[in-house]
């Protein structure tokens, strides 16, 4: 148990991105549904948490919102100077 959530060894996941993830942790707790606290993927930059369908199915939610993408940045800045 980690944060709220059971996990039983192995586990497949079903994930979502959502437009702004402290609305959807919010309305989780307005639901009753518990979940994992927010993290930020340390290879990502993005924001995610997970919790249980009724089932015990692992579902995520993860942040699309000014998430910082560093191969990404490389991409827009390469467009930027070829363009000049």
């Amino acid at each position: 148990k980690k944060n709220n959530v059971t996990y039983h060894g192995f586990f497949v996941l079903l994930a979502f991105e959502v437009d702004n993830l402290d609305d959807a942790a919010a309305m989780l707790d307005m639901k009753g549904i518990k979940h994992e606290d927010l993290r930020v993927d340390e290879y990502t930059s993005k924001r995610f948490l997970f919790f249980q369908d009724p089932d015990g199915l692992l579902i995520g939610f993860t942040s699309i919102e000014h998430s910082f993408n560093i191969r990404e940045a490389l991409i827009y800045f390469q467009s930027v100077i070829s363009d000049r």
